[in-house]
């Protein structure tokens, strides 16, 4: 469901809904059913927040999002943060700072080199191309960097790491599962009470 370039209410149908305001301070409600937000033809970047509904900046100004699950941004930098649901998060193109909060968050930076934070519970959060920032927090975490030199923290939890094909740095704490390095040469900085720095290759496991 796409607006046009004035203010006007986009209310969604029971199922899924892909809403898309365009310019004008819009109201966005995606009713029943799990709904996503999308800002991808927004020329500026956006800053959109789901758990105080609101966007400001590029398509986002002035708009009002109610029910509304999941984000899509644009092609510039965004600042994407989600609420106490699962939401899904994918920042598309430019540097993003995207921030799940708590619920079981999917996040995707995108083309750019972003900062992504799962929050609470257990998130999947992807970097994809660039040097991108992911961190875990709390839960039980998936981190996989893409193939920039990222850095990779999955937080408290149990976490499954995976660096891809740059110079990653990876910290890993005592409750980490699983760390895959890529193709190569990465620093794991071990965070459990010491300080101890290690280089390596391909794929650890610990």
């Amino acid at each position: 469901m796409t607006g046009t370039a004035g203010d006007e209410t986009i209310n969604g149908l029971a199922g899924n809904d892909d809403l898309e305001g365009l310019a004008g301070a819009d109201v966005l409600d995606g009713g029943t059913g799990t709904d996503t937000a999308s800002y991808l033809n927004s020329s500026a970047a956006v800053d959109v927040n789901l758990a105080t509904r609101t966007g400001v900046g590029g398509d986002a100004q002035g708009d009002t999002l109610t029910d509304i699950e999941n984000l899509i941004g644009s092609g510039n930098g965004d600042t994407l943060t989600g609420d106490g649901n699962a939401n899904d998060i994918d920042g598309d193109g430019g540097d993003d700072i995207i921030d799940g909060g708590a619920g079981d968050d999917t996040i995707i930076g995108g083309g750019g080199s972003d900062s992504l934070m799962g929050g609470d519970d257990a998130d999947d959060l992807s970097g994809l191309g660039g040097d991108d920032t992911l961190e875990g927090g709390a839960g039980d975490d998936t981190l996989s960097g893409g193939g920039g030199g990222d850095l990779l923290d999955g937080g408290a939890g149990i976490d499954d790491l995976v660096g891809g094909g740059g110079a990653d740095i990876f910290v890993w704490d005592s409750a980490d599962l699983n760390i895959d390095g890529g193709g190569n040469t990465d620093t794991l900085r071990v965070d459990s009470g010491n300080a101890d720095i290690t280089t390596f290759g391909g794929t650890i496991s610990g």
